[in-house]
């Protein structure tokens, strides 16, 4: 890519970012973002990741992957006023599945972020108890301390890969009504159909009567291109096993889609235990 096509995709990208299409939650950041100026919170060190740290902007707190802001955005809280804004994105999506769940449910997360997934469905499910799978114990001390995960009691964590903590609940008998997997939302072009395969129906044994499993993924950047095309192997790899998918874009400031897999087929067979997927990723 030369200079000048570089310079024509950065504006783009900026455009696409902060301007159009003139999103609600677009408008809003922007509006933030005339009145204050980004101020760094924390940094921490971590083995995984390099840094995490948390930055303000007004209201808004962010979790990102590194030490600055124009590396990966992992989670966004509020540290007053209403969520709306976040209820629209995806992290609030995620907690609108298509079937009802009973009430205060078991909730499982794959990917811990910051906890915007945390905060969202304490606010919108009213869970009795959450399990959260982490691998960075940097990013749990961080979420802790800065993005306000210690006010709430009902948070049990599991610092491991997605793979051995599933491994770990089958053994435990654990079983959830809500499962979100969000370690894997760049997708999965490196592995193999038979992997994903043996993925979700693992985590499909995690699933209480008439459970729910949701999926997320990255699908467009800012300027158009779409990205993860593991997305029609994802929805027919889910079909296989659930009676009911449902697929779902949200586009708001950010770019994701979700998958809502519910109905567990009756001739469904179970991996559990027995015969767990490789913790080798």
């Amino acid at each position: 890519m030369g200079k000048l096509d570089y310079r024509i995709w950065e504006i783009r990208n900026k455009i696409g970012q902060h301007l159009w299409p003139p999103r609600q939650g677009k408008l809003l950041f922007l509006w933030r973002r005339l009145r204050h100026n980004w101020e760094r919170v924390h940094v921490a060190p971590s083995d995984f990741s390099g840094h995490v740290s948390v930055w303000d902007l007004g209201r808004e707190r962010r979790l990102v992957f590194g030490q600055w802001l124009d590396l990966s955005v992992e989670s966004v809280i509020f540290t007053s006023g209403d969520w709306d804004e976040l209820k629209r994105e995806y992290w609030g999506q995620a907690m609108l599945p298509p079937v009802a769940l009973p009430p205060n449910p078991s909730v499982l997360i794959f990917g811990l972020g910051g906890g915007t997934m945390v905060h969202l469905a304490n606010q919108m499910l009213k869970p009795r108890q959450i399990t959260i799978v982490e691998l960075d114990p940097a990013v749990v001390a961080v979420a802790k301390e800065f993005m306000g995960l210690k006010e709430f009691a009902n948070l049990r964590f599991l610092t491991t890969d997605a793979l051995s903590a599933i491994q770990q609940l089958h053994q435990e008998q654990e079983r959830f009504d809500f499962v979100l997997e969000d370690c894997f939302y760049e997708g999965m072009l490196d592995k193999t159909d038979d992997f994903v395969r043996q993925y979700i129906a693992s985590q499909a044994d995690l699933l209480a009567e008439n459970g729910v499993l949701v999926f997320n993924r990255w699908f467009r950047t800012w300027t158009g291109e779409t990205v993860n095309t593991d997305q029609a192997r994802l929805e027919a790899l889910l079909k296989e096993r659930f009676a009911g998918v449902m697929r779902k874009p949200i586009v708001q400031r950010w770019l994701n889609e979700l998958f809502f897999a519910y109905d567990l087929r009756p001739d469904a067979e179970t991996v559990g235990a027995e015969q767990p997927v490789s913790a080798n990723r």
